[in-house]
């Protein structure tokens, strides 16, 4: 959206992205400490809940929105929920692996978490130019922001409402 919509080059979206990492970064260490005192199904429904958080103010992003308002307070609430699922998903999923094979789980958990990520954003991308209708190189920027904006609304559903048949 910075790149394509809101004509940002790509060294500045960069810079622009680099409090995901960052706040990844200090939040996974307090869930490394929270995760004991509270259980996995509580540390992820907390992630869980911050990355829906961030979803749902990145529908109030606009071509004009300034960065330091809204996209920067999602950001912050994005990476702080993938901060929790992260360490808790992969605690969880090596718990009860045997000591020899922890290594292949580990392995394989993180090709399942980058596999998910890319299926993801495939699906989301999908979503985005079919509803905006357009052309990435030729549509203007607010037909862009109503496909980005679909593709959340549909990210919350199935986040949301997992279980549900569509």
């Amino acid at each position: 959206m910075f790149f394509v919509v809101r004509y940002v080059d790509a060294l500045n979206t960069a810079i622009q992205f680099l409090p995901l990492g960052l706040i990844i970064f200090v939040i996974t260490p307090i869930a490394v400490l929270l995760l004991p005192r509270i259980g996995s199904k509580w540390t992820l429904a907390l992630g869980g809940t911050l990355t829906v958080c961030g979803a749902v103010l990145m529908t109030y992003i606009y071509q004009d929105t300034p960065y330091w308002n809204i996209p920067f307070a999602s950001m912050i609430l994005n990476s702080s929920g993938f901060g929790f699922i992260g360490y808790a998903a992969m605690l969880t999923g090596m718990s009860g692996a045997p000591p020899k094979w922890r290594g292949a789980v580990s392995a394989l958990l993180n090709v399942a978490f980058q596999i998910g990520a890319g299926i993801f954003l495939a699906i989301s991308s999908a979503i985005a130019q079919s509803t905006a209708n357009m052309n990435v190189e030729t549509s203007p920027p607010s037909e862009l922001t109503v496909g980005y904006h679909n593709a959340l609304y549909v990210q919350w559903d199935a986040t949301l409402f997992p279980n549900r048949d569509l």
